[in-house]
């Protein structure tokens, strides 16, 4: 086993993972935008990964932060800057999908194939600023 856990902050606005499409030769292919958020987070991963995939059972800590609308009042936005009360996030992207981009960008990296997954702690709140909190470790 070549690490226990890793943990490291990808700055960039959650994204969640887009259906394939397909051409009208019935090819089908990854969202422009979904591939390049895929590759920003595989990019953050790679700094702080292992030499080698890990083979057993990985559990997943994932916190994505979204930055406060602008139009929200002093009183509410104080909340975030005195790390007071967490405001959660409850808009879109849906929580799973967001978690689907992670664990597709993370295969190869962190494990071989993100059925390896088998424990998701994951979280959507409003933050000072875009990012995601990603902690993988070797159960």
């Amino acid at each position: 086993m070549s690490f226990i856990k890793t943990s490291f902050f990808v700055p960039m606005k959650p994204k969640a993972k887009g259906r394939p499409r397909f051409t009208r030769r019935g090819h089908v292919y990854t969202p422009t935008a979904t591939r390049k958020a895929e590759e920003v987070v595989a990019l953050y991963a790679k700094q702080v990964a292992p030499k080698q995939p890990a083979r057993g059972p990985i559990k997943l800590v994932l916190d994505f932060c979204f930055s406060a609308p602008t139009s929200w009042p002093k009183s509410k936005r104080s909340l975030i800057v005195e790390g007071g009360d967490v405001v959660w996030h409850t808009k879109k992207p849906d929580l799973d999908n967001l978690e689907k981009l992670i664990k597709d960008s993370l295969g190869g990296i962190f494990y071989n194939d993100d059925r390896q997954v088998a424990c998701v702690f994951k979280s959507k709140r409003y933050s000072l600023v875009d990012g995601i909190f990603i902690t993988v470790e070797v159960m």
